[in-house]
């Protein structure tokens, strides 16, 4: 077998592996997206006007899954939100109008359970399922250790 060959050969089974893997990825990424997300909202939770300020969408390799995140601004509470997509839609932009939905923070209890719902254009109505951290208690935490 001549040195061209088995470069041809090599390079194959690299695309070959990398398409199977974006498959796998897009698939995965796909059955997480699909699911039907309606918010819940009780006494114990606030919803907020907003609008993403940040966003990063990445793969994670060993999950075979994207790691899709937003960060929050509500300018009413001046309140920043860093939001981990859980399920549901997937696709805001920096810049979209969002309503940010969170468990009202309690001493000594630890909820991020939230959801981002969009306000308007394309995004109008659809909803993310999102574990919602606030910005600023994770600062001040950061601060006292």
């Amino acid at each position: 077998m001549s040195l061209k060959t088995a470069a041809f050969i090599t390079v194959g089974v690299i695309v070959l592996i990398g398409t199977v893997f974006y498959r796998e990825v897009e698939k995965n990424t796909a059955e997480k997206a699909n699911v039907n997300i309606v918010p819940k909202v009780g006494s114990d939770s606030v919803s907020e006007v907003g609008y993403v300020f940040g966003t990063r969408d990445k793969i994670l390799f060993s999950d075979r899954i994207r790691d899709v995140r937003w960060w929050v601004k509500v300018p009413e509470t001046d309140k920043r939100w860093a939001c981990s997509w859980e399920g549901g839609f997937h696709a805001f932009e920096e810049g979209d109008g969002v309503i940010i939905i969170h468990k009202i923070p309690r001493p000594q209890e630890v909820n991020w359970d939230g959801y981002i719902v969009g306000l308007h254009g394309k995004e109008k109505g659809k909803v993310a399922m999102v574990w919602a951290l606030d910005l600023d208690e994770i600062e001040l935490d950061q601060l006292y250790k």
